[in-house]
């Protein structure tokens, strides 16, 4: 019973880790979606339909709305929304007070979730929401450094509990929108207040000096206006640096010629640019992104100029390549997970054929001493399809995200799991030796502490060029510290870091890989994740000599890990049974048959329909092998059938899984006590079951 429930509750921290892995991808992508398009200038009611349309989407809600705040007439309009019957948008209104839900999320300040609207106490439901069945929701104040701009809701026709994430979602979300809404007005007060402001020549300068932003007047010569800011954020001690020079020397020299031409062509036609993003060089020669805006003076100083406005967007578009990254390893994330699942079916048949042939000839062997070479290779194979069953094992771990589920870990599995994914990488470039001593358990997410030794493992190996294995090493050592931690090295014999580089070797973005190769994003995330363990990561390097990276892990109590697993044992079976295997896959089921046919009397159904007529029928069986999802009928609802015409029949079966369901299934598993064996399974492991089952 233990084993089982230890399967179990493994089984919902995987499946559980999944579908977090999807929602989260989904909702992130969403997010990122809405700020790029946030950012692109986007007109606001376009914006807030796109809004109203992706958060519904990513919540898979039928409606979602944004209403408009007018505190002149105390009441919201709906601006923007999806699933509203036609005529309302731009028409409905909704009260401002306490007495609505919209009001209350704002004098609340909300977010306000709604279980179900039909015990709700706090404010009336409107007519609207009634009209529309509404049931439960989630609204949230639009709100701004300086006032609310309205209200976001999501709405469900059925009683729904949102979770935390989900919440956080449309939050986010709103302050997306708000972030538009504040930056359009920002932006019409100082284009308003530029405008109003230079028409008096002598107030000018002062003007350009208030603004947030750098600015500069510029003309075919070169720029003739600096303020303050414009100097300091390229790098010059004073604006006067910048008096003549032309554009082209402002910009890598790649963009030289587009740039001078794009200036050229706006003070040739009159007319003033919109806001887009252009490269500039510092006086240190980095580069910093800027948006720039030009607006053209037809009379400056007594000559036509343009001038413009730049505001540093670096740090934005670094968020944004962050951000980018994350979706794509999300994305990743799910695909290695899809991906182990599909190949459990047939590497399950392969181990099982592998397994019985291995046995058919361990004994004809001894009668027939040419059979020898056959059998070491069938051994041969068997370990390799062993070595894929590890490699799908290491590929779910790798695509969970259980941020917050921490329990006690074996740092030398995690180091196992990591070193497998990795190996190719290493072997071509390096001998690897392991040094492993007795430690401790870590209090640790297995997934998160991977994720970091497998960045690790990679930078040494990507440190050490192709081509001379045997001259070079990477080493992994765990010992126990003196405070009675865990200690990991991983020491390479590499190129090594300069010193002028160490200093900036965990900075965000920054790499020492070739453009395309690296974000710069590895050492960084590794060091958080570490230090959020109360860890400590450091980094020893010399160039042309190596690099060693250090992790310490405070101990998490008890026993020390086990070194080697435990031994099964074989025990006949003490009488022939009657076994049912129930799976749409025909390896699988050819496996089983050949697997036990020899001890026990086997039938094959590859179909529910089929075994659940064998059964009507009355035919009984020992034990019931059901895969969980089958077309038509599923595993699940075979047990359903019997439970109820034969609960003895049902009580027999057990359960195979790929390791990928639907929320149906992972909660059906939750509830049944039947066993439940995980595809690719161990052959010996099933034996066992089986033997103990008959009996």
């Amino acid at each position: 019973m233990t084993d089982h429930h230890n399967s179990g509750t493994e089984f919902q921290e995987r499946e559980a880790a999944e579908r977090a892995l999807v929602t989260r991808a989904r909702m992130h992508s969403c997010l990122l979606r809405l700020g790029e398009l946030a950012l692109s200038g986007l007109d606001v009611q376009r914006l807030s339909e796109t809004v109203t349309q992706s958060v519904a989407d990513a919540l898979g809600v039928p409606l979602c709305e944004v209403l408009h705040f007018l505190p002149e007439q105390n009441h919201f309009v709906l601006q923007a929304g999806v699933g509203w019957q036609d005529g309302l948008i731009g028409r409905a209104t909704f009260g401002a007070g306490e007495k609505s839900q919209a009001g209350y999320t704002l004098v609340h300040d909300g977010p306000v979730l709604v279980e179900d609207l039909r015990d709700e106490a706090r404010f009336q439901c409107s007519e609207h929401r009634l009209d529309h069945g509404v049931m439960s929701g989630i609204s949230t104040v639009i709100r701004g450094a300086k006032r609310a701009y309205g209200v976001l809701g999501a709405d469900s026709q059925t009683a729904r509990r949102f979770t935390s994430e989900e919440v956080d979602f449309v939050v986010a979300a709103a302050n997306v929108l708000a972030l538009a809404l504040a930056r359009g007005e920002a932006e019409d007060e100082r284009l308003a207040a530029v405008s109003a402001l230079a028409r008096s020549q002598g107030d000018f300068r002062r003007v350009l000096e208030s603004v947030p932003d750098a600015a500069a007047v510029l003309r075919e010569q070169g720029i003739v206006y600096a303020n303050t800011l414009a100097a300091t954020g390229l790098g010059y001690s004073s604006p006067s640096l910048l008096l003549g020079k032309r554009v082209a020397e402002l910009v890598p020299a790649e963009d030289a010629a587009s740039a001078s031409q794009r200036f050229v062509q706006a003070l040739s036609t009159g007319r003033s640019l919109p806001p887009y993003e252009q490269r500039l060089v510092r006086s240190d020669g980095e580069i910093a992104w800027n948006e720039l805006a030009a607006a053209m003076l037809h009379d400056f100083e007594g000559a036509p100029a343009l001038l413009i406005f730049a505001r540093d967007v670096t740090e934005r578009r670094k968020m944004q390549e962050q951000l980018m990254v994350a979706d794509r390893m999300a994305s990743i994330g799910t695909l290695a997970a899809g991906i182990a699942h599909e190949m459990n079916n047939p590497l399950a048949a392969v181990i099982a054929n592998l397994d019985l042939a291995d046995r058919a000839l361990s004994r004809r062997v001894k009668l027939d001493e040419e059979l020898t070479e056959l059998h070491e290779e069938v051994r041969d194979a068997r370990e390799a399809a062993e070595r894929v069953r590890h490699i799908v094992r290491d590929l779910k771990l790798f695509a969970r995200v259980e941020h917050e589920s921490k329990s006690h870990v074996d740092v030398q599995h995690v180091l196992a799991s990591s070193l497998r994914m990795v190996w190719n990488e290493i072997r071509h470039r390096a001998r690897l030796v392991t040094q492993y001593t007795q430690v401790p358990l870590v209090e640790a997410n297995a997934s998160r502490l991977g994720q970091v030794f497998l960045n690790v493992l990679i930078n040494a190996a990507q440190a050490i060029p192709e081509g001379r294995a045997d001259a070079n090493t990477v080493r992994v050592a765990t010992s126990t510290s003196a405070s009675g931690g865990v200690i990991v090295e991983i020491t390479d014999t590499g190129v090594g870091i300069s010193p002028a580089n160490m200093h900036r070797i965990f900075t965000p973005f920054f790499t020492t890989k070739p453009a395309g190769e690296g974000t710069g994003l590895g050492l960084s995330i590794c060091q958080r994740i570490i230090t959020e363990l109360g860890g400590r990561l450091t980094l020893q390097s010399e160039p042309g000599t190596g690099t060693t990276v250090r992790v310490e892990l405070p101990a998490a109590g008890g026993a020390p890990a086990q070194v080697a697993p435990p031994v099964r044992v074989s025990i006949p079976a003490r009488r022939r049974g009657r076994i049912l295997i129930v799976d749409d896959e025909p390896g699988i089921t050819t496996s089983v048959l050949r697997l036990f046919s020899p001890d026990h009397d086997v039938i094959a159904s590859q179909s529910a329909d089929a075994a659940l007529t064998r059964l009507r029928d009355g035919e009984r069986f020992d034990i019931i092998l059901c895969d969980l999802m089958m077309p038509q009928m599923t595993g699940m609802e075979l047990h359903q059938e019997l439970c109820t015409s034969l609960p003895d029949q049902a009580a027999r079966m057990v359960f195979l899984t790929g390791g990928a369901f639907t929320s149906g299934a992972r909660g059906f598993l939750e509830k049944v006590d039947n066993p439940r064996i995980d595809k690719p399974f161990d052959v010996p492991a099933l034996r066992s079951l089986i033997k103990e089952r008959i009996g």
